[in-house]
């Protein structure tokens, strides 16, 4: 696992809340990545797939094309 260390002032880190022993020195900030969730494993790079796949109707792909159309059709039939 890749980690990113770096030595820093504590007053440049303003932001974040220090306990008062921190404050006024030389502290060390360590970078690693954060554990993933479960969802966000399921995941695949530029898409959504991985969420809603689960949700997906196999008997309704095929409509997909025209289902834009339908619904401004619906939406805006009574106008």
């Amino acid at each position: 696992m890749e980690c990113v260390r770096h030595i820093v002032d504590s007053e440049m880190l303003s932001w974040l809340h220090l306990p008062q022993t921190m404050r006024n020195q030389k502290v060390e900030i360590i970078i690693i990545p954060a554990e993933k969730k479960e969802n966000e494993k399921n995941i695949k790079e530029g898409n959504a797939f991985g969420i809603l796949h689960k949700h997906a109707n196999p008997e309704l792909i095929p409509r997909e094309k025209e289902a834009w159309g339908m619904a401004v059709i619906e939406k805006h039939a009574d106008r």
